[in-house]
């Protein structure tokens, strides 16, 4: 009965970190995955510890998608390239 709990719990957080990535809440999913990591390798001691860390990051997932982060924004980059600017630039005045 228990592997039962720890599967449903387990998939039930991958399932919802997937759901994430699909509504392109990017942040919001990285930095849960990030965490389900974390927790993982922190509560990795014993079977016990492993059921108590994976439900904790359920529960931090549903956390995280009721309350998103506001992480900051990387700028884009841009691929736009000025061939004028550039061969003005990198031209040999002789």
């Amino acid at each position: 009965m228990e592997f039962l709990l720890i599967g449903l719990a387990v998939a039930a957080n991958i399932i919802f970190i997937l759901f994430k990535y699909e509504r392109k809440r990017y942040s919001d999913a990285t930095l849960d995955f990030i965490l389900l990591i974390v927790v993982t390798v922190i509560f990795s001691g014993s079977y016990g510890a492993l059921v108590v860390g994976t439900i904790a990051s359920l529960v931090i997932s549903i956390y995280l998608y009721a309350h998103p982060p506001n992480l900051p924004k990387l700028p884009e980059a841009s691929l736009d390239i000025d061939l004028d600017d550039l061969k003005q630039r990198f031209s040999r005045r002789y």
